[in-house]
């Protein structure tokens, strides 16, 4: 049987016109709401999908008390196939740890175990790894290990991820 957990995820950046009657659709299907505990958002139109837009952060956040592993398969799907931003945010439960997830055109899709508020975390035998690099290239005053260091240092980090940028909706071309 699946485990269903709390989700949000927020959407930003900016969506072709000729793409809103499919993230419309996409978002329906999906069974999610404007707020823990909301009615279904259920966006027809342009007008009720940007009408939805939160003023104070500019971007569309949405909710789901009962995603399939805190995700939204088939919307995070079709975002990343149209190359439309987001930040996903999944809590923990039961033996799962939580996740933040982020797509940006530029960088792919990125994941992190993270904490109930969103922000990434790190293992603690990662960074052990990285003070023994650390470490080496102090006592030897070696140039090489401090790169190993960095660059270890940047595989557990992964790739910057730039800020979502506000959600608008644009005359381009999908």
């Amino acid at each position: 049987m699946a485990d269903h957990f709390p989700g949000t995820i927020q959407i930003g950046g900016p969506v072709p016109r000729a793409l809103v009657p499919a993230l419309n659709e996409v978002i329906a299907a999906a069974g999610v709401s404007l707020e823990w505990g909301g009615a279904l958002f259920t966006p027809e139109t342009v007008d009720h999908l940007t009408g939805a837009v939160d003023p104070d952060t500019k971007l569309l956040h949405i909710y789901d008390e009962q995603a399939l592993y805190g995700a939204f398969a088939d919307l995070e799907e079709w975002l990343v196939k149209n190359s439309i931003a987001f930040d996903r945010q999944s809590d923990a439960r039961y033996e799962f740890d939580g996740l933040a997830a982020s797509f940006r055109s530029g960088t792919g899709e990125v994941e992190h175990t993270a904490t109930q508020n969103g922000d990434p975390t790190v293992r603690l035998a990662e960074l052990e790894r990285i003070r023994e690099f650390l470490r080496a290239a102090l006592a030897e005053r070696s140039p090489e290990k401090v790169r190993g260091a960095l660059a270890a240092l940047d595989e557990v980090m992964g790739p910057e991820i730039p800020p979502l940028e506000p959600f608008v909706i644009t005359n381009g071309a999908p």
